[in-house]
């Protein structure tokens, strides 16, 4: 990335709270995260895992193996 280039970002625009759980298997530590980014946007937990997923996928670099 070039200098005068800003790193992409991840917005996330807060919603009313909808009372619902679905399991998700993830890290413990990424879990809680994604459980405070949840109590301060009101986003359900599948729809910010979805959102950071697809963030992800769409800013991803493949490179080989240094092995």
């Amino acid at each position: 990335m070039k200098n005068n280039e800003k790193e992409p970002k991840l917005i996330l625009k807060k919603e009313k709270e909808i009372v619902a759980t679905k399991p998700i298997f993830i890290d413990v530590n990424i879990l809680n995260t994604l459980k405070e980014i949840k109590a301060e946007t009101n986003i359900p937990m599948n729809k910010l895992a979805q959102e950071f997923i697809l963030f992800g996928i769409q800013h991803m670099e493949i490179q080989d193996s240094e092995d």
